[in-house]
């Protein structure tokens, strides 16, 4: 290796090595499951040096020339660094990083996973075991999909199977691909990293395969928008790589350009998005799993009516529930009673006790006039899912309280409560502004989203977690077109607030005005 100069730690950009997303200027290592680790300066210096090696031998004279600035140090010291950065690679970086001694010359990394994966910035071994059969010719893109259902973008995430010409598919490609539908229609943190492992998998097996890279692209970016800001990045790059390397092996892979589109952060991006999802139906007009996304990116700009023509092309029935539950929302944004009510009883059916569709039956129960029915809900608890319980349930019934009745002083208790809920996460904030608006407190509606939106006021972080950070672009917009928020959209403040969030000039540029300025 020829040395190029010091490893400075402030001026490396993050890369991908493996399951590992390597954070120089944070000393922070980050693996696709969530766990991280600091490394000390000294560490990740030596590992920066060997890294960009690229498997060549790093000789000691040129470790002390990257890493100590030329100082002469002894082996020990050198030794002392290469132990705990082994120690850091039998643990977290576990199959992403190996470190091979060469005698009385220096040292090389010997193993990141595969070659491939490494072009393409991800990681190529799953977490299945079993056969490994590589397939070397390209597969037919049309063979087999999967990808994240609507709500996925936006919250949660279900896989739609379509089975077709499965027989030029290897079984074992198919059996992965099945598995990782099943967990991703569990739509927990736990099931979407498996479905991440099974598709890595996938990739590994049959690596000419561009539906499965895409497919393993949006099973990145559906978590990204819901996980701490560093995981988010981190998760965001390699859905992007992996969208990228479907589209090299298929260009205009429609998989990969459903990828690209789901992984662009909520706000800011909206006119990028419609071009990836545009194309991506222009690949396949048919598809599900795309047609369902395109419903739930027009909900998110106040579309809600062009949205449920997309979900009525939706062919797989009955829907997942993540799916299930954007269709709920935008059949009650569009201002469609009966089949909301319709459509709450049907999922309800199906899935008695699945938290997200019962919280959007609790919602529009309560702000659709009914918060009767959303107390006797809430209180019935046969039809409640276990985890929905301690003190969120009775704050849950006193905000129906306080709506359906006239007290003042229970809506002021009620209203205080909610902005102090709006400072603990970006959850708490959005249900203070809906349950504000519903309450008449518009003034305090619009602090609320000022401080949500754009920061000014006070702070909402991400989450609730100590240290969560602040991550404008994650925040939704698909409350502001909702009918609970409809004494905000009928203040002079609403039309100021959606051109800062960017919303006016894309509804320009696109030339398609959203519903509620729509006679």
């Amino acid at each position: 290796m020829s040395v190029s100069g010091k490893v400075e730690l402030a001026h490396e950009p993050d890369f991908v090595m493996g399951r590992l997303t390597v954070s120089p200027s944070r000393r922070e290592l980050v693996r696709d499951d969530g766990q991280r680790e600091v490394l000390e300066h000294r560490v990740m210096q030596v590992l920066i040096a060997l890294s960009k090696a690229e498997g060549s031998i790093v000789t000691r004279h040129e470790l002390t020339m990257l890493c100590w600035n030329g100082q002469v140090v002894g082996e020990n010291a050198i030794h002392r660094v290469i132990s705990r950065l082994r120690k850091v690679a039998n643990g977290i970086g576990a199959g992403s990083i190996e470190i091979e001694t060469i005698t009385k010359i220096g040292y090389r990394l010997t193993k990141l996973d595969s070659q491939s994966d490494r072009d393409a910035n991800l990681p190529g071994h799953g977490t299945l075991a079993g056969p490994t059969e590589r397939v070397t010719p390209r597969l037919s893109r049309r063979n087999l999909v999967l990808a994240a259902g609507s709500a996925a973008i936006f919250g949660g995430g279900a896989y739609l199977y379509r089975r077709q010409s499965e027989a030029s598919v290897p079984s074992n490609v198919q059996a992965l691909v099945a598995q990782a539908r099943q967990l991703r229609d569990q739509s927990t943190r736990e099931a979407q990293y498996q479905a991440i492992g099974l598709l890595q998998h996938v990739v590994t097996i049959a690596p000419d395969y561009a539906d499965g890279w895409g497919m393993l692209g949006c099973a990145y970016a559906v978590p990204s928008h819901y996980r701490e800001q560093e995981e988010g990045i981190a998760l965001r790059a390699r859905a992007e790589s992996a969208a990228q390397r479907a589209l090299a092996l298929d260009p205009g892979n429609g998989y990969g350009e459903l990828a690209l589109s789901v992984a662009l952060p909520f706000i800011g991006h909206w006119m990028e998005r419609d071009r990836h999802l545009n194309r991506a139906l222009s690949d396949r007009p048919d598809e599900d799993e795309i047609l369902a996304f395109r419903a739930a990116a027009l909900i998110f700009v106040g579309r809600a009516k062009e949205a449920l023509s997309y979900y009525a092309k939706v062919r797989h029935k009955p829907f997942t529930p993540a799916v299930y539950n954007d269709y709920i929302r935008a059949l009650w944004s569009a201002g469609m009673v009966e089949e909301t009510d319709r459509a709450m009883d049907d999922a309800a059916a199906l899935y008695p006790t699945q938290g997200t569709i019962w919280i959007t039956r609790f919602h529009v129960k309560m702000f659709s006039g009914k918060p009767d029915a959303a107390i006797a809900l809430a209180e019935d608890p046969k039809g409640r899912p276990s985890d929905i319980d301690g003190p969120t349930l009775p704050a849950w019934i006193a905000q129906a309280r306080a709506i359906g009745s006239g007290n003042p002083e229970q809506r002021e208790l009620v209203s205080v409560a909610q902005m102090e809920r709006a400072r603990v996460s970006s959850f708490g904030a959005e249900s203070a502004i809906r349950v504000l608006s519903a309450l008449g407190r518009v003034d305090q509606a619009f602090e609320v989203a000022g401080a949500y939106y754009f920061g000014r006021g006070f702070i909402v972080p991400d989450s609730p977690a100590p240290g969560s950070k602040f991550t404008p672009g994650q925040r939704h917009t698909r409350l502001l077109f909702e009918p609970v928020t409809r004494s905000m959209r009928a203040d002079a403040r609403f039309e100021p607030l959606v051109e800062e969030i960017g919303l006016d000039r894309y509804w320009r540029q696109s030339g398609v005005q959203p519903d509620y300025r729509r006679p």
